[in-house]
């Protein structure tokens, strides 16, 4: 998948980054960082969702969906 983040979202996650891990990032480290994380989790989630063919949560769609537009979302 290709993605790309807005301007706003990459600011968001370097301000995360830098609360949670005490170190400032260029712009182009928060994307590969966040594009990471991303395919990280998506990763976890198939697997998950794999083990249990019954679980209710929407799964890795859903996670597509909040970031499609690049945009961070709780």
């Amino acid at each position: 998948m290709n993605m790309k983040l807005s301007k706003e979202a990459i600011e968001e996650f370097k301000e995360i980054y830098q609360r949670e891990f005490g170190e400032n990032i260029t712009d182009n480290e928060a994307c590969e960082k966040f594009l990471r994380l991303t395919n990280l989790l998506r990763t976890i989630l198939k697997k998950q969702i794999k083990k249990d063919q019954d679980c209710e949560f929407p799964g890795p769609s859903l996670f597509d969906e909040h970031f499609k537009n690049g945009k961070l979302k709780e």
